[in-house]
This record gives C-alpha cells, structure tokens and sequence, in this order.
C-alpha cells in the first residue's frame, strides 16, 4: 500500500498533474490551467475522481 500524500502534495490539478506544492510555488500556474480548459485541452471528466473541473481546486491566493 502507497504511503498517504502529505497535505501539501495533493494533486489539485489532474489534468496537468500539478500538485499544491507545485502551486505555491508557482501561482501562475492556475492561468496555464484556465487558459488549457478554456481551449478546451482538459480532460477533467476523465482524470478528475471527481469528474468535475480541477480550476475549483485551487486555493485563493492572498
């Protein structure tokens, strides 16, 4: 069995396999996400355990 992820290393973006941590240190990386879906480049309903759009995962910045 896997060991569980740490809370900073959740995928918050399946389609582009982009971790928190990986966002934290690179905020922008939510306009490269928005910009993918809104071309239509995602592949939410299949990669996301969800089903839903990964943008809502992202946590505000401040």
């Amino acid at each position: 069995m896997p060991a569980p992820e740490a809370p900073g290393d959740r995928i918050i973006c399946y389609c582009f396999d982009i971790r928190l941590s990986d966002y934290i240190r690179n905020p922008a990386l939510k306009d490269f996400v928005a910009e993918k879906t809104r071309a239509g480049l995602c592949s939410c309903k299949s990669k996301n355990p969800s089903g839903n759009c990964c943008l809502k995962d992202f946590p505000p910045t401040g």
